[in-house]
Order: C-alpha cells, then sequence, then structure tokens
C-alpha cells in the first residue's frame, strides 16, 4: 500500500516537473537532489527508489515523463555507483592495510568506478528520444560518466556536442571548461587557453574564477608571463569572485586559490623581471592585499634555489616599499643570512650595521613600535647583531692579527655598552673587549677592563674570571713598564683580614697587581683560581723583597691542605723567602719538613733537600764567622749526610773539611776529604778533595796512605791541573816509604802521561833513574839517565829552555857506575892492569861529561870523583899482590919502585883537588864536594910531604906525562 501512495506521488510530481517552464540545474535535477537527500548513505532505500522509478518507465513507456524519469535514473545510477565505489575503496583500504601488515600474501586491486547504467539510460534516451529539450543535459551527463570512468576523449567529444548543439545552453561554459581542462592536463596549453577564455565573460559562473586561475596557469606554462602575471593579478583582485567561489565545485579552497595564484605571480617574476620588474609593478600597490605576499613569496622562490643576490634584492624592495613592516627585523636578518651563504661578509655586516642602526636605541623603524613584543624581537636583534659584529672582528683579528680588526671590535663592543649598558650580554661584552686589549698586548687597558666587569657586574659569571684576568694582565704589564722612583703602596684587608699591607714599590704596576691580587682574595676565597692568584700574589711580594707579607700569602695556600695542586710550590716559597729573609734556622726546619713529609714528591722533596742543606750551609758560615769552626764542619757533614744530591755532598764535605783544618783537627779533615773523594768521585771537588787528604796525611807522616791519595788522583783525574804534582808527591811519599820500585813507577807514569812537559820528564827520567839505582837495578838505572840526557838534548834542539841540572846529575850518575865497575878491578896481573886503565879512561870521560853542563854541583862532585879515581888505581897498584920469594932488600925495593910509580897518580889527584877548591872559591862555591876535595887534598899533602903554600908546584913530570 506504501509503495502505491509513493509510486502515485511519483506519477503526479513528474507530470509537474515536465510541465515546469525552467530547466533543472545542470548537474542534476531539484527532484533528484531531494530523493538523494533523503536517501542519504543508504544504498537499499537508494535501490528500491531506482526500482520504483524503472518500474515507471516499464509501465508507462509512452508517457510523456518517460524521458524525465529515465535522465532520473542515469543521476541516480550515478549516485548508486559512487556509493558502490566508496564501499569498495572502503574493503580495498583495509586490505591494503593487511598486506602492508604482511597479514595477507597478496595485494588488493584497486576498485574502479563503473558508471555504465547511467551511460546506457543517456544512450537510450539519445536514441529514443533524440528530440527531447534538455539534450544538453544528457551530453553533460555522458560527458561526465566518461570523464569519471578515465575516459577524456570520449568525454570530451560529447561536451565538444553540446557546445555545438547548444550554444545557448547554461552548461555551455562548463562544457568549455571541462574541454579546457582536458587539453590541460594533456599541456596543450594553448588550446586550454581558447576553452578558458570563453568564461571570462560570466565571472558569475561557478567556473569563472577556476578557468581564471587555469588560464594563468597556461601563461604561466607557455612562459607568457605578463599575461600570467595580469591573469592573477585579476583574480586576486576582485576578492569577492574568490570569497564567493564554491570549493566544491573548482576542487580548490578559497585559501588555496588565493595562495596558489600569489605563488604563481612570484614564480613569474622569478622567471620575468626579477625583483626591480616587481617593484615596478607593485610600487603602486602598496596598499592591495596580496603585493606583500606575492614578495614574500617571490624572495621565497629564489631563496630555495640558492639565487642569493635575488632574494636579497627582494627583500631590499619589500623593506623599501614596507620601511616599517612589523617584520622588517627578520627581513635584515635574512639577507644578512644569504649574504653570507653568497660568501659576501663585508655586505652582511653592512646589514648588520644598519639593524643597529634601525633596530637599536634612535633607530626609525623601533620608534614605531616603542613598546610591545616587536620592540623586544628588534631591540634584541640589535643587541644580538651588535655582539656579533665585535666578535667578528675579534675572531678576524685572532686569525690575521691585525690591529685594526681588534680596534674595530672593541668600537663595537664600546657601542653595545653605550646603547645597551643593562642588557643580559653587557657584562659578557665588557669582559670580550677586555680580551681584545690582551689579546694585542695592552694588558694595562685589559686589566681595567676586567676590573670594569668585577666592579659594575656583580651577578655576571664572568665575573670571577674576569678578576683572575685582571690578575693575570696586571703582572704581564708589570714585566713591561720601567722601574721609577720608589714609593709606598698601602692596601686594605690584606688577604682578606684586617691588616693593611705595606710594601714599597718601584712601578706603579706593582701597586696594581698587588691590589689585583688581593682584591680577588677578599671577593673569591673559594675561586678554582684562589691558589694560583695567592702564588702570584706571593711572587710578586717576594720580588719587591717583603718577605713577611709573602710568607703570609704562601701560608694561605698551605693552609687550605696538602691536596690542593699548588701546596707543595707555595711551602717551598715560603721557605725560600725565610732563606733569602736570613732566617736560615726557620728555612731550615721548613724546608727539611717538606723533605720528610712529602718523599713522593720527588721534584719538591729533593729541591728541599737541596734548599734545607742550603740553610745549614748559612747557619754553618755564621758559625764560623764566630769561630766556632768544629761545629760548622759538624753541621756541614750533616748536610752531607741527609742530601741526595751529589753536588751538594760534594761542597759540603768540602768545606767540612775546610772547617776542620781551622779547627786543626786535620784527621777529621782528611777523613771529610776523603769521604768526597769516595762518594762523589765525578765531582768537580773531588781532586781538590783527595790532594787535600793526601797533604793532610803526608804532614802526619801517614806516606802509605798519602801516597795512594796521589797516585789515585793522578790515575783518576789525569785532566787535573793537580795530576803532576801529584804523580812526584806520590813518587815522594813511595820514596820515603823506601819503596823505590813504586816511586819510580810514578815518575815513569808522569814522563808518559806528559811527555811535552820538559824540565818534568827530564826530573822524573832522572828521578826514575835513582829510585832504580837505589833498589839495585842498575841497567834499569843507567837506562833511565841515558834517556835523561837524551830527552835534554831532544828540547833543547827544538829551542826550548830547559834545565840542565838533572842532566848533569845523571851523567854525574853514569860516571858513578862507571867508577862503581872500575873500583872492582884489582891489579892482579897484566890484563887487569891494562882494563883498570881502560875503565879509568871511560871513569874520566863519564865525569869529563858532567864537566861540560857547567852545573856547580856535579861539576865539584865530577871533579873530586876524578880525583878519586886516580887515588882508586893508587890503591889499587899499592893492594896488587907481591911476587912470590920477595924478601929483604928486593922486596923493600918492589915497595920503593910501587911508591914512585903511584905518585905521579896521587900528585895528578892532588892537583885535581887543588883546582876544583881553587874553582870554587873563585865562584863562591861551597858544598860537600868541595869539602871532600878539601879532605882528601889535606891528605894527599901529608902522605906526599908537601907544604900547604907549595902545593900548586908540586906536580912531577911524572904527574905531567900522566896528565898528557
Amino acid at each position: 500500500m506504501k509503495s502505491f501512495r509513493f509510486h502515485s506521488y511519483l506519477i503526479a510530481l513528474l507530470l509537474f516537473t515536465v510541465a515546469a517552464a525552467e530547466p533543472a540545474p545542470a548537474q542534476e535535477s531539484a527532484f533528484v537532489a531531494a530523493v538523494l537527500k533523503e536517501a542519504g548513505q543508504d544504498l537499499n532505500k537508494l535501490n528500491r527508489i531506482i526500482e520504483d522509478h524503472e518500474r515507471l518507465v516499464r509501465e508507462y513507456p509512452q508517457a510523456e515523463f518517460v524521458p524525465t524519469v529515465m535522465l532520473q535514473l542515469a543521476e541516480l545510477h550515478e549516485r548508486r555507483s559512487s556509493l558502490l565505489y566508496q564501499k569498495a575503496m572502503s574493503v580495498y583500504e583495509k586490505e591494503l592495510e593487511a598486506f602492508d601488515n604482511k597479514e595477507r600474501p597478496d595485494e588488493p586491486i584497486m576498485p574502479r568506478i563503473s558508471l555504465q547504467p547511467t551511460m546506457e539510460y543517456c544512450y537510450r534516451l539519445l536514441k529514443e528520444h533524440p528530440d527531447i529539450p534538455f539534450k544538453d543535459k544528457v551530453y553533460y551527463r555522458l560527458g561526465m560518466a566518461h570523464l569519471q570512468e578515465g575516459n577524456p576523449v570520449r568525454s570530451q567529444t560529447f561536451f565538444q556536442q553540446l557546445i555545438t548543439e547548444f550554444p545557448n545552453s547554461l552548461i555551455n561554459l562548463e562544457a568549455h571548461f571541462r574541454i579546457g581542462e582536458y587539453y590541460f592536463d594533456r599541456r596543450d596549453h594553448k588550446q586550454a587557453i581558447e576553452q578558458y577564455k570563453f568564461l571570462l565573460g560570466h565571472w558569475d559562473n561557478p567556473y569563472f574564477d577556476m578557468a581564471l586561475y587555469k588560464l594563468g596557469w597556461c601563461y604561466y606554462n607557455l612562459n607568457d608571463y605578463s599575461n600570467a602575471i595580469t591573469t592573477f593579478v585579476y583574480l586576486l583582485e576582485d576578492i569577492d569572485l574568490v570569497e564567493k567561489t564554491d570549493s566544491r565545485v573548482i576542487g580548490k579552497s578559497k585559501a588555496d586559490l588565493k595562495s596558489e595564484s600569489i605563488q604563481y605571480i612570484a614564480s613569474c617574476y622569478s622567471e620575468f623581471g626579477g625583483p626591480q620588474a616587481a617593484r615596478t609593478f607593485f610600487a603602486d600597490r602598496t596598499a592591495k592585499y596580496y603585493t606583500l605576499p606575492v614578495l614574500t613569496q617571490l624572495a621565497e622562490l629564489y631563496k630555495k634555489r640558492n639565487y642569493y643576490s635575488e632574494t636579497i634584492e627582494t627583500h631590499r624592495v619589500i623593506l623599501d616599499l614596507y620601511p616599517f613592516h612589523v617584520d622588517a627585523p627578520a627581513l635584515y636578518q635574512q639577507m644578512v643570512e644569504n649574504y653570507e651563504l653568497d660568501g659576501h661578509n663585508e655586505e652582511a655586516n653592512q646589514i648588520r650595521e644598519k639593524i643597529v642602526a634601525e633596530f637599536g636605541p634612535g633607530g626609525a623603524w623601533l620608534a614605531q613600535y616603542p613598546e610591545g613584543d616587536p620592540y623586544r624581537a628588534a631591540s634584541t636583534l640589535a643587541q644580538e647583531t651588535l655582539l656579533y659584529l665585535g666578535t667578528f672582528y675579534q675572531s678576524q683579528a685572532q686569525k690575521r692579527n691585525q690591529s685594526r680588526d681588534y680596534m674595530l671590535a672593541i668600537r663595537k663592543y664600546e657601542e653595545f655598552l653605550a646603547k645597551f649598558p643593562t642588557a643580559g650580554e653587557a657584562a659578557r661584552v665588557q669582559y670580550l673587549m677586555a680580551e681584545c686589549f690582551y689579546q694585542q698586548g695592552k694588558f694595562k687597558e685589559a686589566a681595567e677592563a676586567y676590573h670594569r666587569v668585577v666592579t659594575e657586574y656583580d651577578s655576571s659569571s664572568y665575573r670571577e674570571e674576569a678578576a683572575y684576568n685582571r690578575v693575570l694582565c696586571s703582572y704581564q704589564h708589570m714585566g713591561s713598564e720601567p722601574v721609577q722612583d720608589s714609593s709606598v703602596v698601602y692596601i686594605d684587608e690584606f688577604i682578606g683580614g684586617g691588616d693593611v699591607l705595606i710594601v714599597s714599590v718601584r712601578r706603579p704596576s706593582e701597586a696594581e697587581v698587588l691590589r689585583a691580587c688581593n682584591d680577588f682574595s677578599r671577593l673569591f676565597p673559594e675561586s678554582q683560581w684562589f691558589d694560583a692568584v695567592m702564588l702570584k700574589f706571593g711572587e710578586v711580594l717576594h720580588e719587591l723583597k717583603a718577605f713577611a707579607p709573602a710568607i703570609a700569602v704562601d701560608k694561605k695556600i698551605v693552609a687550605n691542605g696538602d691536596k690542593r695542586p699548588f701546596f707543595l710550590l707555595a711551602a717551598m716559597n715560603a721557605g725560600q723567602c725565610y732563606f733569602e729573609a736570613e732566617q736560615y734556622a726557620e728555612a731550615n726546619v721548613w724546608f727539611s719538613a717538606l723533605a720528610k713529609n712529602f718523599p713522593d714528591s720527588v721534584q719538591y722533596a729533593e729541591r728541599a733537600l737541596k734548599m734545607a742543606g742550603a740553610a745549614k750551609f748559612k747557619l754553618a758560615e755564621n758559625l764560623s764567622r764566630e769561630n766556632k769552626t768544629q761545629e760548622s764542619a759538624q753541621l756541614l757533614q750533616i748536610v752531607a749526610a741527609e742530601t741526595n744530591d751529589g753536588q751538594i755532598r760534594s761542597r759540603a764535605l768540602f768545606e767540612a773539611g775546610l772547617q776542620y783544618q781551622k779547627a786543626g783537627r786535620d784527621t777529621l779533615a782528611a777523613q771529610a776529604f776523603e769521604e768526597l773523594a769516595r762518594r762523589e768521585p765525578l765531582s768537580e771537588l773531588a781532586d781538590q778533595a783527595l790532594y787535600r787528604a793526601a797533604n793532610l796525611r803526608e804532614q802526619h807522616n801517614e806516606w802509605a796512605i798519602a801516597a795512594a791519595h796521589y797516585a789515585g788522583l793522578a790515575a783518576n783525574y789525569p785532566r787535573s791541573p793537580l795530576a803532576p804534582s801529584s804523580f812526584k808527591n806520590a813518587a815522594n811519599c813511595y820514596e820515603l816509604l823506601q819503596d823505590w820500585l813504586n816511586a819510580k813507577r810514578m815518575y815513569d807514569a808522569l814522563v808518559a802521561q806528559y811527555p811535552d812537559t820538559a824540565d818534568e820528564v827530564i826530573e822524573c827520567t832522572y828521578k826514575s833513574g835513582e829510585m832504580s839505582f837505589k833498589a839495585g837495578r842498575l841497567q834499569d838505572a843507567r837506562a833511565a839517565y841515558e834517556r835523561t840526557i837524551a830527552a835534554y838534548r831532544t828540547f833543547e834542539a827544538r829551542g826550548e829552555q830547559v834545565d840542565a841540572y838533572f842532566s848533569a846529575q845523571a851523567q854525574f850518575m853514569l860516571g858513578e857506575l862507571e867508577f862503581e865497575e872500575y873500583k872492582t878491578i884489582n891489579l892482579t896481573s897484566a890484563k887487569e892492569i891494562a882494563l883498570k886503565r881502560k875503565k879509568f879512561q871511560d871513569v874520566f870521560k863519564a865525569y869529563r861529561d858532567a864537566l861540560e853542563y857547567q852545573i856547580a854541583d856535579w861539576s865539584t862532585a865530577a871533579s873530586y870523583r876524578i880525583g878519586m879515581a886516580l887515588e882508586e888505581f893508587v890503591r889499587a897498584l899499592k893492594e896488587s899482590p907481591v911476587p912470590k920469594n920477595l924478601t929483604g932488600e928486593a922486596l923493600a925495593a918492589y915497595q920503593t919502585k910501587l911508591d914512585e910509580t903511584a905518585r905521579p897518580y896521587q900528585e895528578r889527584a892532588l892537583d885535581t883537588y887543588v883546582k876544583t877548591v881553587d874553582q870554587a872559591h873563585l865562584n863562591q862555591i861551597d858544598n860537600v864536594w868541595v869539602s871532600h876535595c878539601r879532605q882528601r887534598m889535606q891528605t894527599l899533602m901529608q902522605e906526599l910531604g908537601y907544604q900547604s903554600d907549595s902545593v900548586k908546584a908540586t906536580t912531577s913530570p911524572s904527574a905531567e906525562k900522566l896528565n898528557e
């Protein structure tokens, strides 16, 4: 019953619709629109409506309303196809999600819309009812159906038929638009333009704005930028058109259309004319809402393409046209960034200067925004920019080491502090300015700038570091300032206490260092740099010889505990101050405690031991000045025992030995010297110590010890200036011990060690012979004597001035050796007589050669020995065996004959003695050999029966013959 009522209602409504004078809207009839609204998304309800419509067509095929119903069925089926497609898409999306999540193995097939029923009804209408008045709508519906199914070629055929057959149809303009879209999609922009142009005169058409938009697009794609710009601007100009646009019809929102139009205008300018063309076009359109967005978009396009100079120029256009634009600070900042990206840092800095001028205090732009967020943002930018300029120039200065860049940085920092004295970065800027002075070596100005950070910015995080740097700069400035007249400085609250530091300084900078250090100690007692500053404080006071305050400062560091890094250094400095203040006892206690308590700190422990030793040295010197020499020596021996430093030990033991000598304690002195030589054999004092020890032992007749020391010095320190004398002294000690061979060894060693020292070589070679002689090694002695003579002659031949004494003595000793052999020959046979006479000639020659040196001692000795040689012949003659069987007168005659034979020899011996004594008297020589001559002269005179006044006339003819 319900179906019948709806069916009757539908027939009546259709009859009314057919009779209506006005056609329905192109897209769908009012009836269909009402039906679709009632059905909504209910596919079943829509199906029932379609069945009712189809029943009408079947039951009343010849009725007047059938064409209308068939068109409605085409529209209803289009709706039904759309709902089925949406449902299929929903299923597809779920299946696709399952596939993406690997919940199904195969990828689903994407559904396609099918409008076949719609197209069938439209085709039936064209075939069965070719003269219907709404044939244009059928063409339209077919065109849209083919378009939705993805067949644009077929679609545009029906749109073209619509235009051709129904030039006045209300759908005609949309058909032109659809054909234009067809060509547009195929990038046939010229054909598209021809279609879109049909809509230009119909601004009230829902497709007008979209056609205008696409028209601009076509011009753009054909590089016809001028027409493109004009078209897009025209679209934007008539804002009412844009505002009334139905986004459902054109497929774009109003905002999208605006945005894209602006983008395309900007894009056109990026391709055609650039920023200056845009400036010319928009110069008198600054009031238009789209001008600024177009220019902004143009800048963005250039930026994306990395066209930095064009981006900058576009920003310049914006700022020229809108000088007080609220985003001007950001635009200037973007100009800076683009200049930097383009590698133009100098131009970037020029823009930064403009930023400071425009947005800093007194700037024209800032005057337009005296408060609020724009003011704060711009002011912040000006601060940041000014700070950047300072840091930039400072960085450049550090790279290039140019004073000009430092001065530029300082000017910027000064400008910042003048314009933004209370800014949060003011303390940092003041600090950076101080750094600039420091990096230029302007330590005085740097110290003053750091001081301002400390005094003017109480809450700054830079304050502590600035105070520390002030100390460093003041100290460095002190080193460059010349010495002036002394002046007294008074500094309150010395190291944070209530005392007043009173110090005499020679330079104003010294006072500044002291104040900087003291201020730091008061303000930052917990600072990580406290100990370092106090250390510097103490050093300066130390240099100024203000030892008591320096000690107080160093003890301040020490009081913080031995875990602090400067503890030991401060402690050492305090001890040094005690030492230099001549408080040696305190210095000794201080340094000794350090060495004892911190043995693992090798560097400091060793130095402390040295300084403790030095303090004891000074105490020992004081004891020595008080004539407490033994106590002084004992203290020095303690130094030697405690120290690990060989040099100090050497010096201490040497001084101890000297002090013991002064005290008359030679044995203790010798032991100190011996300990030095034993424990520090490489010391520069070792040879002196060994020599002194040997000398002391020698003085006390400890010949063996002395000889060993001398010999050890000679062997171990051959380059020592004491070595030559040590050889001789050792030999002398061995002689005193009658150790002839060791004495000879020392003499020989000296000759070998110093072969070019003429006098030493000659003397010691002789002494070597003498030691051999005394040891009974006569052959060795003879060889040594001969070497002595040979050495003398060699050096003399070189032209060297040499003493002939030992050469003469050596020659004499050769005569002595001949004489000893001569004495052993007795006259027992004619052969021995001949041998005796021959040996006499050898003896005589040896002694005669000694006479030629004209050395008094050995000339007199040789003369004496010549006489004795003659007397020896007499002795041998008289002691020769008496022939057997001689008795009585024969024996007496034999004795008389011996006396006669001996007398010439005696007379010659007497003559020799007389001449020797006379020559000695003439030359004022008196020695043992002259005495021996006198004695023999007296004896012979008595034996020969001469008076003393007739000695010179005693020579007999036989004696004269003997002389010959």
